[in-house]
Formats: C-alpha cells, sequence, structure tokens
C-alpha cells in the first residue's frame, strides 16, 4: 500500500490503569491539529577543551499533546483521568496510562507506553466559538511497528 498524509483516518487509543482498564477511542480531534509530539534530544554531548567532541545516550521523557473539539465526548476520558489523579481513594496519586495510536497513512502502529497526564485544560477557552482543549501526557517510551 502506498504511504499518504492522510490522518483523518488516524486511531487512538488510551487505557488508564485503574481508571479506564479498557481501552477507549479519543474522537472529535481538532481539525488542525490532532496531536504533536516534540523531537527529544537523542545523545547528549560535551565538547572538551581540547576539541575532541564526547556523547552517550541517555534515556528522555516523550511529551505529546491532543487536542480535542470542545465537544468531543472524549474530553470525559481526561476529566475522569485528572479527577482521579486529584481525588483518588487514598488522596492525590498518579495513574499510569498506556495507548496506541494507529497512523494508516504511513502504515505504522505507535505503542505508547506508561503516560503520565502532565497538562490538563479543565474548560475550553470561548470566544466566537468553544475552542479544542487541549492535554499533555509524558510517555516513558513510543515504540513504532511497521503495520
Amino acid at each position: 500500500m502506498a504511504r499518504t498524509l492522510t490522518a483523518a483516518n488516524a486511531i487512538i487509543t488510551l487505557a488508564v490503569t485503574g481508571v479506564f482498564d479498557t481501552p477507549q477511542q479519543l474522537q472529535g480531534f481538532a481539525a488542525d491539529d490532532i496531536f504533536n509530539t516534540p523531537a527529544i534530544e537523542a545523545a547528549e554531548v560535551s565538547m572538551g577543551v581540547d576539541g575532541v567532541l564526547s556523547g552517550g545516550f541517555v534515556f528522555k521523557e516523550i511529551k505529546q499533546d491532543y487536542n480535542l473539539q470542545a465537544d468531543s465526548l472524549s474530553n470525559d476520558i481526561f476529566d475522569g483521568w485528572y479527577a482521579a489523579q486529584k481525588s483518588g481513594p487514598n488522596g492525590p496519586d498518579l495513574y499510569f496510562a498506556n495507548g496506541n495510536a494507529i497512523l494508516f497513512g504511513v502504515s505504522t502502529k505507535y505503542a505508547m507506553i506508561r503516560g503520565i497526564l502532565t497538562s490538563y485544560t479543565p474548560v475550553p477557552s470561548a470566544g466566537k466559538i468553544l475552542k479544542p482543549r487541549k492535554y499533555e501526557i509524558t510517555w516513558n517510551t513510543i515504540v513504532p511497528n511497521p503495520l
């Protein structure tokens, strides 16, 4: 199958252990911005005073933000996740997620492992219409696999 840039057929699911144990499919994405994953530093480097470059591999967290229309039912997933973190059975605590993003356009499934909700927009901004809500998950790792 030929690769394309189509994102409209992406399937993204999240499961949050202790909150949503069954994977939930995200739907109702913002028109121009489903998710963003900034580049991570692939190595730490240091230049010695003698001009010799040294470097090494260091693990880095991976930040990923999701943008949902204000009327998306998937906002309930993030509202529930944040509410559980804020007032769990033993007080405030973290709940970890795992997820998958299938991007058919590039024939790749990304496994997102051990994520923490690190940014939460509790209310949509309002103008002529309600604006998308943005959420950030920080993942331990994201692993690509061909379909």
